[in-house]
């Protein structure tokens, strides 16, 4: 849950730094309006590092969840609406682009001995 709270709070931030909206917040927009905002948004951590694909992943479900619940109930699906679709072959494109530069990796922590689990 805590991606999805960062996601949300950086592209509010986002939105308010690159002056693309005023009056309405991201959740009010219209559907093709919010599209276009999300094929440009960019999310890396307050590090300025890149999250990785899985985290990434979370991030747009968590934004689809977001807009969904109350009080906005959005009737629309940001990863699979056709008006979406170029915002999801840029998220698609930049998954890839992490695969290929090795990016992706996801750190697992070691697995929990037999020993420790008494």
């Amino acid at each position: 849950m805590f991606f999805y709270f960062c996601f949300v709070f950086d592209i509010v931030d986002w939105i308010k730094e690159s002056g693309l909206q005023d009056s309405l917040s991201f959740e009010e927009l219209a559907e093709e309006e919010l599209a276009v905002l999300l094929k440009d948004f960019c999310v890396r951590s307050k590090k300025n590092q890149l999250y990785p694909r899985s985290a990434l992943k979370g991030l747009r479900a968590g934004l689809q969840r977001h807009l969904e619940g109350k009080p906005y109930y959005c009737k629309f699906c940001i990863s699979k609406d056709q008006a979406f679709n170029e915002a999801h072959f840029v998220f698609t494109g930049y998954l890839s682009k992490l695969h290929k530069d090795g990016l992706d990796t996801t750190a697992h922590k070691a697995p929990i001995l037999p020993g420790d689990m008494s």
